[in-house]
């Protein structure tokens, strides 16, 4: 099927309300494909499994008025998880494309060997107390580098070959107050 290059925000809406996959967004003299839509939140952002720059990448695509605004949220979630040593998808790009008011943000494509329902479902009892236990260290990590994230649940979580991710990045938030704290115990 022939994939429409979208140019106003118009057309892009059209497309997820439609549930099309077969669209390109034009982003600074290159294209990012989709392949697949992910997930929608009306009127507010559509996720996107795609291709870009020959590479399977997962893009945010915001086109609230807020659509900026998300994606520094989200560019400052995973850069946080990432400077407290926490797997979480690396950032190609962030910021506007070639259509006026939407914003992306492109993370590489994390392949999952299986994901965090699967295994919770699953009979399999010592793959589960492995995983939480490494489920529990990501907890400790945030902690220690004093963060935390708002929306966990199985979703959030891609277990890949190399270990466990946290995708959705946007709800990772500093606890200014408790890192304002422990510096006043020193």
């Amino acid at each position: 099927m022939i994939k429409q290059s979208l140019h106003t925000i118009d057309e892009l809406k059209a497309f997820v309300d439609q549930a099309s996959a077969h669209f390109s967004i034009p982003v600074d003299e290159r294209e990012i494909v989709c392949e697949s839509i992910l997930r929608v939140m009306p009127r507010k952002r559509v996720v996107i499994k795609g291709q870009w720059q020959s590479k399977s990448v997962a893009v945010k695509i915001f086109f609230s008025h807020f659509a900026k605004q998300h994606v520094e949220r989200e560019a400052a979630g995973a850069r946080s998880l990432m400077q407290a040593d926490i797997f979480a998808p690396k950032i190609l790009y962030e910021g506007p494309t070639q259509i006026e008011g939407v914003w992306i943000i492109i993370f590489e494509w994390i392949d999952a060997v299986t994901d965090l329902e699967t295994i919770w479902q699953g009979a399999d009892d010592p793959a589960l107390k492995k995983t939480l236990q490494q489920i529990q260290s990501i907890f400790v990590k945030q902690h220690q580098a004093g963060i935390y994230h708002v929306d966990l649940h199985p979703n959030n979580f891609v277990i890949a070959a190399n270990g466990i991710y946290i995708v959705d990045v946007a709800d990772v938030k500093r606890a200014w107050f408790f890192q304002k704290n422990l510096s006043l115990r020193k």
